[in-house]
């Protein structure tokens, strides 16, 4: 519980911001000879004459208390520090290099570090500033200088409100009016910056020269001693350098209070991420409880080096008060403030819930602070209730599944944010009695999965629960079949085995085999081809998915095979071909055995002995294949030799005599020769002809003529190399020949020439004649082959040339019918 007040006022005095008053001057000779040597105690006078007090010791105090000493001015000797007995919190240049100028403290509370090599570290009491070789990055250009030629540097980077441009440190070349005069630095401040230096050791001595006021916006310069020419072009340069920022700043007003009952807490008015704050009680927040009556006083600083100021009067009244309770939850749970107050009739408010009854009831999820106001006959008191959240344990295990028979480990992992955990309770999820141990193993009775949970416990009385469910694997059953075989024939192992619990399956990872003759596979279904017949123990090792094992060894047989082999009394003939076969040489069938013969034409036969005629309607040789199947029962199982003897019986083809002859059609008297043709199949060898009238000839395809028409039967007789045979004969014509002259003119003029149109030919068997004029009618017929037209119609003569068509039907000696039409002209 923390009491405070609530009382803000702000004081803005004469409407401008309060630089140093407290001055803490560090002299490490404890004197200020340099000075006086220089210019007269100056400095030191000018603090005495313008500070509201000024303490001066020989060495850095262990702590500086900003808010009892505004500003800090070190002085320092001359000669190099020597760290025994001097806190080396500036370092000097060596001999010969340039002068710096340093700010410890600077007007509210701000390092400020500027020279010619930047410094730029934060430096508490006591601390260490290391002098770099960097210059800044920023300069500003001095004119009109007697001095030539000019050089300047950037001051250090400081945050400050506005340009950093305007806060420049100026360095002018060591050579001035002809003079080794060393160098000369000059800093530019901005509003409320003032000056503590200290001077570099160069040559024989240093000092510092400050101008004759302290208020805002000075300027400090630092050189080599004995230059006074320098120093007077320095002086004359400061009108030049002073540039204060003379901008609004905000400002802000804390109230004078009255406290009823317990100290409150004061916030700043002004509130921003890049704000610094300072109490008169030392607080560096931007809220502070004030617990004692008096003036009090806030500064804010705007940016570094921008500072306002406020102070205010607190009073304190202890008659009216407020007490809340402070209780501790755990993680999740509610817990209830209650407000007691005296004297009682106020209202009541409460940050952050907003509730105005006397008790609250509040979950945070971290220890969080609620304020209660209280208010009674305008006196406000506060206090603060801590309702103290105790984190819950975070439980966890972590545990291994195992296969059935094996305990399953269970290793607490829990852990917790503050406190530590004092119990541990573990359910097993099978029925089993708990177990109060920090680990536990556990054995389960059955495969299957089991729900276990571990509950922990805090010192603090806090607990949480984790369920995770555990696997007990189920093992598997290890298990498989193989084929029974005959020699030469792999057997085929199929895996049967299975993983399972209840209605959860497993799968099989790995299996190991070991065929019982020195040779193994890890295949799922080997085969495996065993070298001689015989029995055999056969293993099998399963690994499921979850590595759990079992394993079984079954029987193997290997039956051996029995002969095959056979003979025939023939190999070879002319189709149909017919043989005698004869099993493993013969005699008697072993007792068991039995013969299964294949011929290679789709037949087969059974029997020690077997005959068969092997056929051949082909045209060319044909070899069978001939199989002996035989089988040997042993049991249930039967071991098969087969044996094939490839084109073992040759059928040779029966030949198919023919032939054809051309002219296909003969004449006798065109075409009374006749050229044969020998279309014979099969491979025939010797030919014999028989032409049908008496003539003969062995040639393959021979010629010949014959003498008159008739029809002739024509005989070809064929054999071939293997003395197969076939004949064919064929019906054989010579046609005898006729033919008809029809002229297309006459001339019917008795003068015994060409009087009579008729017609003339041989060959001819009957005939018709027909003679129509042009309208189609009919003039002339008659029958026969001496039929004649003299050119009349109806016995009269025609007077003039015309013409006339002309119809001649006949028959010739070939009995066909044929009818010839045209035109005849009868010229006059």
């Amino acid at each position: 519980m923390r009491k405070f007040t609530l009382a803000l006022i702000f004081l803005f005095i004469n409407g401008l911001v309060i630089c140093q008053q407290n001055v803490l001057v560090i002299d490490y000779n404890n004197s200020f000879s340099s000075d006086q040597q220089n210019n007269g105690s100056q400095i030191y006078n000018r603090l005495v004459a313008t500070q509201t007090s000024v303490t001066r010791v020989a060495a850095i105090p262990a702590t500086i208390n900003p808010a009892t000493y505004q500003q800090v001015w070190i002085f320092g000797n001359t000669g190099l520090p020597v760290p025994a007995t001097m806190n080396p919190i500036v370092n000097y240049m060596n001999a010969g290099g340039a002068v710096y100028f340093q700010s410890e403290v600077s007007c509210c509370n701000n390092q400020a570090a500027f020279l010619d090599a930047l410094i730029n570290n934060t430096v508490s009491a006591g601390g260490l500033i290391t002098h770099n070789i960097t210059q800044g990055p920023y300069y500003q250009t001095i004119s009109n200088t007697p001095c030539s030629p000019l050089t300047t540097y950037g001051a250090a980077e400081r945050p400050f409100v506005g340009t950093p441009a305007v806060n420049v440190l100026f360095q002018l070349n060591t050579f001035c009016s002809a003079t080794n005069a060393g160098d000369v630095v000059g800093v530019q401040f901005r509003n409320c910056d003032m000056i503590s230096g200290q001077g570099a050791l160069i040559g024989i001595g240093d000092f510092n020269v400050f101008p004759q006021s302290g208020a805002c916006g000075t300027v400090g310069i630092l050189g080599t001693p004995n230059r006074l020419p320098l120093i007077d072009m320095i002086a004359n340069l400061l009108p030049n350098l002073l540039n204060c920022n003379t901008s609004s700043q905000p400002t802000f007003d804390i109230k004078d209070t009255i406290v009823c009952g317990n100290p409150i807490v004061f916030t700043s008015p002004l509130i921003s991420p890049g704000y610094n704050y300072l109490w008169s009680n030392g607080a560096t927040t931007s809220s502070t409880t004030i617990n004692t009556s008096g003036i009090h006083w806030l500064r804010v600083e705007l940016a570094p080096g921008c500072f306002v100021t406020d102070s205010f009067t607190i009073t304190y009244n202890s008659s009216t008060t407020i007490n809340v309770n402070d209780p501790s939850i755990c993680a999740g749970q509610t817990a209830t403030i209650s407000a007691t107050p005296n004297p009682t009739g106020g209202s009541y408010s409460w940050a952050p819930t907003g509730d105005t009854t006397a008790t609250i009831s509040v979950n945070p999820g971290v220890t969080t602070n609620y304020i209660v106001t209280y208010s009674l006959n305008g006196c406000i008191v506060r206090d603060t209730a801590t309702v103290n959240v105790n984190p819950l344990p975070n439980t966890d295990f972590s545990f291994t599944n195992m296969c059935h028979g094996f305990a399953i480990p269970l290793n607490d992992i829990s852990n917790i944010l503050s406190g530590a955990i004092v119990g541990w309770n573990w359910s097993f999820g099978d029925g089993s009695p708990n177990e109060n141990l920090q680990n536990s193993n556990h054995l389960y009775n059955g495969c299957g999965t089991y729900n276990v949970t571990l509950t922990t416990t805090s010192d603090s009385g806090c607990a949480s629960t984790i369920t995770k469910a555990v696997e007990v694997f189920p093992l598997p059953q290890a298990n498989f079949s193989a084929t029974e075989v005959c020699h030469g024939t792999a057997t085929q192992f199929t895996d049967l085995s299975t993983v399972s619990c209840g209605s959860t399956n497993g799968t099989i990872a790995n299996w190991d085999w070991d065929f019982g003759d020195v040779n193994a596979s890890s295949t799922q279904n080997p085969t495996h081809n065993y070298a001689t017949f015989g029995n055999y123990n056969s293993t099998l090792v399963v690994t499921s998915n979850n590595g759990c094992k079992d394993s079984i060894t079954l029987p193997i047989n290997v039956y051996d095979n029995p002969p095959a082999d056979f003979v025939s009394d023939t190999n070879g003939g002319c189709a149909p071909v017919c043989v005698t076969l004869t099993a493993n040489g013969g005699g008697t069938p072993v007792s068991g055995m039995s013969y299964l013969w294949n011929y290679g034409d789709d037949s087969n036969g059974s029997g020690i002995n077997s005959t068969h005629c092997f056929q051949n309607t082909g045209l060319v040789t044909k070899y069978f294949n001939v199989t002996l199947t035989t089988i040997m029962n042993y049991g249930t199982k039967q071991c098969t030799t087969v044996t094939t003897k490839n084109n073992f019986i040759s059928a040779y083809p029966q030949p198919i005599a023919e032939f054809d002859w051309s002219p296909a059609s003969l004449n006798i008297l065109f075409s009374p020769e006749a050229k044969f043709t020998d279309n014979s199949l099969g491979g025939a060898y010797q030919w014999y002809w028989d032409f049908g009238d008496g003539s003969t000839s062995t040639y393959q395809n021979p010629s010949h003529l014959y003498l008159d028409s008739g029809n002739y039967t024509v005989w070809l007789y064929i054999e071939t190399q293997f003395g197969c045979k076939d004949s064919i004969w064929k019906k054989l014509r010579v046609e005898p020949e006729f033919a008809i002259y029809i002229p297309n003119t006459f001339t019917p003029d008795k003068d015994g020439v060409n009087d009579y149109f008729t017609f003339k030919g041989f060959g001819l068997e009957e005939a018709t004649m027909m003679i129509f004029d042009r309208w189609g009618e009919l003039v002339y017929e008659a029958d026969g082959l001496d039929a004649k037209w003299d050119g009349k119609i109806k016995g009269q003569e025609i007077g003039k040339t015309d013409i006339y068509i002309y119809r001649i039907e006949f028959k010739n000696v070939k009995g066909d019918y044929q009818t010839y039409i045209g035109k005849v002209t009868i010229l006059r």
